[in-house]
């Protein structure tokens, strides 16, 4: 059964990272087939553009529940997008021990090990084009570091909460790329929405924030 899950978890991802590239194309692609290629906006609204800055909340569900974007728009047909997010606060946890090794649980103490978690910072600089004055496509490239941890039972309850403690993995920490892409959306007051997904720690990214005029 786990093998089935595991196996239909990585057609999802594929699947997903599929349609991420595929916004990638069209993101960098689009102005090859001129602006705004949904429609012209009315000439009004072109003449009355006014660039802006916007902030908001962001995070990637399940692993990085903290977050913030900036998204700078200059002109009405494009933005970047720069999005930092972080999760996995194992080392503030009560029962994580910085001085244990994996030695020391595994050979010393003959702990079980009970699984593994990680902690992850990601920051992902993005282009997002608008197919219409509202709505815009984007797509981005980063960098996620990751840090390993691992989870153990001590027997006689010595350590951690009811014997289950944390460990660092100490051969375990890295910097991998990281690929997004997503949607924008901007209401006419000011308040934006993002929803995309990220392939490194894989998680579905949603944003919300506001967006103010120069």
């Amino acid at each position: 059964m786990l093998e089935r899950f595991n196996g239909l978890r990585g057609n999802i991802d594929q699947v997903l990272m599929l349609s991420g590239f595929f916004l990638l194309f069209f993101v960098f692609f689009a102005p090859c087939f001129g602006q705004y290629p949904l429609g012209e906006p009315d000439t009004d609204r072109r003449r009355d553009y006014r660039p802006g800055i916007g902030i908001g909340y962001s995070v990637s569900i399940p692993k990085q529940p903290l977050g913030f974007h900036i998204i700078l728009r200059p002109e009405q047909n494009y933005a970047v997008l720069l999005d930092i997010r972080w999760g996995g606060f194992i080392e503030g946890f009560e029962n994580y021990y910085e001085d244990i090794t994996i030695t020391d649980s595994e050979i010393e103490w003959e702990d079980e090990f009970l699984g593994s978690e990680l902690s992850s910072a990601t920051v992902v600089i993005g282009l997002v084009r608008y197919v219409s004055p509202n709505l815009g496509v984007w797509a981005g490239m980063g960098y996620s570091y990751i840090r390993y941890y691992r989870k153990y039972n001590d027997a006689f309850e010595i350590l951690g909460t009811d014997g289950d403690y944390w460990i660092k993995d100490r051969g375990r920490s890295e910097w991998l790329t990281s690929l997004a892409a997503g949607f924008f959306f901007e209401f006419n007051f000011g308040m934006t929405i993002t929803a995309g997904y990220q392939s490194v720690p894989n998680g579905l990214i949603i944003g919300i924030g506001q967006m103010f005029r120069f």
